[in-house]
């Protein structure tokens, strides 16, 4: 089927749009997935932020922790530089886990029950070092056996490992959305960029098949012109033929008939003045002789001879045309 201009444009739109639609849709796509991704990013970094955290204060603890039994074992104050340094570190540690409530990991109540249950611990931590340097070793063992920091200890390390768990499972699941929103924008590019190829294709069948068609009808018109242009030519020279012909038959005509004519014309002259005589003769009351005789000659020679010259004239007039017409191809 040929493809028209009015094909080709319709065509023409209808893939450049569908290839336009396929497009937009793989920006918009690309857009939301990346913002998206952005914002898994931010959460997967705070989530990290708050593991390290809990790593940091779960080994905040037990340094103090270690440091004070180092001390109360060997009253050597050389182990007390990690219980100094984690008193000092902690608290800001923690207010660090609290102020990551904003973002949903950490619970304002899991937040103060660690701040108390760490507060406690270094309480009972610095309760215990205080007595061991007045010289109350055997009451700073009578408060650890007591079993209070241990139970501070432990609250503390419960609230550390939900806090652990809710952050490892929270970098989990955004490395899973990541990864499935990273499929989903392969698919959607493959697919778009499939679409857009396969509109590509159809528009360039389509300009392919027009151009083939505008060829084909370009040669046939070229063909065309040429047959018109012969036949033209031939036509011009058969009209060429058909008028020099004409010139010639009137050329003959003229130089054939003129003779004839123009005895016609002296005969006719002839008869009308036989004609006025015997008009003459006709009208005299009464005639004389010399008008009689002259009536007589017109109507016995002069008008019978006019009227036979101009039968025989008539004769070579027609005998010429049919000459002249033959020899110019017109009978």
């Amino acid at each position: 089927m040929p493809v028209t201009n009015v094909t080709f444009a319709r065509g023409a739109l209808v893939l450049m749009g569908a290839g336009l639609v396929a497009l937009i849709a793989i920006i918009f796509t690309a857009a939301w997935l990346s913002s998206r991704t952005a914002d898994l990013a931010a959460a997967t970094l705070q989530a990290r932020i708050q593991r390290s955290l809990t790593a940091d204060i779960q080994e905040t603890l037990l340094n103090a922790e270690t440091g004070q039994r180092g001390y109360l074992l060997t009253a050597d104050p050389e182990y007390l530089v990690p219980f100094e340094i984690a008193r000092r570190q902690l608290p800001g540690e923690v207010a660090q886990i609290r102020s990551l409530s904003a973002s949903g990991l950490v619970t304002v109540g899991q937040a103060d029950a660690l701040m108390a249950a760490s507060r406690a611990k270094l309480v009972e931590l610095s309760k215990t070092v205080a007595l061991t340097r007045a010289g109350k070793r055997d009451a700073a063992l009578a408060e650890v056996k007591t079993g209070r920091g241990l139970a501070f200890m432990q609250e503390a390390r419960r609230i550390l490992s939900v806090l652990t768990e809710a952050s490892e499972k929270r970098v989990t699941d955004n490395v899973n959305e990541m990864t499935s929103d990273a499929a989903l924008l392969r698919l959607v590019t493959l697919l778009g960029g499939g679409l857009i190829v396969v509109f590509a294709a159809g528009s360039l069948y389509l300009a392919i098949s027009y151009t083939r068609d505008l060829i084909a009808a370009r040669g046939a018109v070229q063909e065309l012109n040429a047959g018109l242009e012969q036949r033209v030519t031939e036509r011009t020279a058969a009209l060429t033929r058909a008028n020099e012909e004409i010139q010639r038959f009137a050329y003959i005509v003229s130089h054939d008939l003129r003779a004839p004519l123009v005895n016609i014309m002296g005969f006719t002259s002839e008869l009308e003045l036989g004609m006025q005589t015997l008009q003459a003769y006709l009208s005299a009351d009464p005639p004389d002789d010399t008008l009689t005789r002259t009536a007589l000659l017109a109507a016995n020679e002069d008008i019978p001879e006019s009227v036979r010259f101009i039968r025989a004239s008539t004769s070579s007039v027609r005998r010429a045309w049919a000459i002249s017409a033959s020899s110019c191809g017109l009978l």
